[in-house]
This record gives structure tokens, sequence and C-alpha cells, in this order.
């Protein structure tokens, strides 16, 4: 996976957490996931599976063509 992708992801994560007003715990309990691995995602140091992708959209009230868009 190219780092500018998940650099990109990472972003539209944190910035959809954030707007919620969530921290990376909360979004971990919500979610399933666990706090690093929501961590690695947001930074763009760590891979991630279409599931995990799935989860955060689902519990941040976004779609996933925001991810790819």
């Amino acid at each position: 996976m190219k780092t500018t992708h998940k650099k990109h992801v990472g972003k539209t994560c944190a910035a959809a957490r954030a707007a919620k007003g969530w921290t990376i715990n909360r979004t971990a309990t919500e979610s399933g996931l666990r706090a690093h691995q929501i961590e690695g995602i947001e930074d763009g140091s760590k891979s991630y599976t279409f599931d995990s992708l799935v989860q955060l959209c689902s519990v941040l009230g976004i779609t996933i063509e925001v991810y790819f868009g």
C-alpha cells in the first residue's frame, strides 16, 4: 500500500474522529479495534484491512468512499 494513500486514510479518519469529539480510546471502544491500531492508521505507520476501515466508517458515521475520494 502506498504511503501517500495510508496518510490520506489516516488524516481522513482523524478528522472524522475529531469532528465527533472522540478520543482514540473512545473510537477503539466503539469500533472494536485497539487504540494502537487506530493510532497507527491515523499516523500512517500501520497497514489496515478493509474490514478495519468498514468498522471505523460505521462508528464515525462516514462512508467508505470518503477514504478513496
